[in-house]
């Protein structure tokens, strides 16, 4: 092999190697950032206890307020010719499981990509009350929680855009959250998902942990009247 060669061979060599540190640098940051997408809510609540998914996303689970919460978030990518976009899952356990069984889903602009949401399974229409979402699919497993009790809880938080799912059943109550979209750039150039490194600010969970505490004790004043 002449001087020129081996000098060829040793420069591929070295960019291979470059390029894999890199790529190793750029995975270990953007795990590290999945890692830490609920950090900035640590003075908010009270870990108990949290894990990672295989994309490396962490769940957690804590006490606010004397209620037990999850905070998870999801991927999808599934919505042709839309951006990938991560939705937070935010899940309040009700402190009294409601005996009467009754369940509701309301998911808003459906797609039949939602793969989180039961209402898909479900086979129950429920009329909404006016003033709902109007692009939205209403559906129950059993029967449906009295509406009026939670009507302004209904439209106070779908007015915000960003909600996507409300979903009520006996043991807790979960909203899907619209929390980030992919970069627009790296999606379209490279087929790319590439979400910002930031946590996701704790004053949008405070927020909405409020909404869906208030929502839970209207729940609980309509189980009380009717014991």
């Amino acid at each position: 092999m002449n001087t020129d060669a081996i000098y060829a061979l040793m420069l591929v060599l070295f960019s291979s190697s470059c390029l894999f540190v890199m790529y190793r640098r750029h995975h270990q940051q953007v795990l590290a950032s999945r890692s830490q997408v609920f950090d900035d809510c640590h003075h908010l609540i009270d870990l108990t206890s949290s894990k990672t998914d295989e994309q490396g996303y962490s769940s957690i689970y804590a006490d606010w307020n004397d209620t037990r919460v999850k905070l998870s978030v999801e991927v999808d990518n599934l919505t042709a010719r839309k951006l990938p976009v991560m939705w937070m899952h935010i899940t309040l356990f009700r402190k009294h499981k409601d005996s009467s069984g009754a369940t509701i889903d309301i998911l808003a602009r459906p797609q039949n990509t939602e793969s989180f949401s039961p209402s898909w399974l479900w086979l129950k229409p429920v009329m909404p009350l006016g003033g709902w979402p109007q692009h939205a699919r209403y559906m129950t497993k059993t029967q449906p929680p009295s509406l009026t009790s939670i009507d302004q809880d209904v439209k106070a938080l779908f007015a915000d855009d960003r909600c996507k799912e409300l979903l009520i059943t006996p043991g807790a109550i979960r909203l899907t959250y619209l929390a980030k979209q992919s970069d627009r750039g790296h999606y379209l150039l490279l087929r790319a998902i590439n979400f910002d490194d930031k946590p996701i600010e704790s004053n949008f969970i405070k927020g909405l942990l409020y909404k869906l505490d208030a929502l839970a004790d209207h729940l609980g004043e309509v189980r009380n009247e009717a014991a």
